[in-house]
């Protein structure tokens, strides 16, 4: 299961450097306090480094584009 989730967390950081390098969107800092829990393996990923910041950063981007469409 850990191994999933980096992956994905990997292809999505990808993603967002690839896809958004313009799009410029200020995110509220309701962000700052996002935890993730997966029951599996009871990983707890807190929004404290620089790569879950831009991870959360690119998920409400991604959310934002589809509200768009």
């Amino acid at each position: 299961m850990k191994r999933v989730i980096e992956s994905y967390c990997d292809e999505l950081n990808t993603y967002c450097n690839d896809k958004n390098a313009d799009t410029k969107i200020k995110i509220d800092d309701a962000i700052s306090k996002i935890d993730f829990v997966v029951n599996d393996d009871f990983l707890h990923f807190n929004i404290s480094n620089i790569f879950n910041v831009k991870l959360a950063i690119c998920l409400a981007m991604i959310i934002f584009t589809i509200i768009l469409l």
